[in-house]
């Protein structure tokens, strides 16, 4: 796993660096399909309504490819609602848009809380890393340890070939 090392002036004017950890599509893929992590894509709502990555998608694939594996897993003393989780997708704008322009979700952390653990599992995608990355390090700082950016966000995962939810737009006559 990389990690990259971010500078970030927060509204007191301190420096804050957090070193986020930062994983490749591949490897991000990988991890949903474990079943432990869960895919949070920051873009703004619009953007991940027309298209996202189909985390579920991917975790209904590796229970195809891996029968024994899902029936083990269904037998297990596992709470049914924590199986549910690991197959979420979840949507969290960082940014958000204002009378201004675009800016900072103010409750993005907040919103996180509502939803996850500090110890849970969370792959942060964006379009194409950046903003994840930004996200990544306000999760970390905020105790979210295991959260990780994933690097080259939703562009990448679509050039790689995974599965994704499109929105599909009626033609106008």
């Amino acid at each position: 796993m990389a990690s990259s090392s971010l500078e970030k002036s927060t509204s007191s004017g301190a420096e804050v660096v957090a070193t986020v950890p930062t994983v490749d599509v591949l490897t991000a893929k990988s991890l949903i399909e474990s079943g432990r992590h869960v895919y949070l894509d920051v873009r703004m709502e619009e953007d991940f309504k027309a298209a996202h990555a189909d985390a579920g998608k991917v975790w209904k694939q590796r229970d195809q490819r891996s029968a024994e594996a899902a029936t083990a897993a269904a037998n297990s003393d596992s709470p049914e609602e924590e199986d549910d989780v690991c197959r979420k997708i979840f949507n969290v704008p960082y940014y958000v848009h204002t009378p201004k322009g675009r800016e900072k979700n103010p409750e993005f952390v907040d919103k996180i809380r509502e939803t996850f653990k500090e110890d849970d599992h969370l792959i942060v995608g964006c379009g194409t890393g950046g903003r994840s990355l930004l996200a990544t390090n306000d999760l970390y700082i905020a105790g979210f340890k295991n959260a990780c950016n994933m690097g080259g966000g939703y562009r990448a995962w679509e050039k790689n070939g995974f599965p994704t939810k499109k929105q599909h737009k009626e033609q106008q006559l």
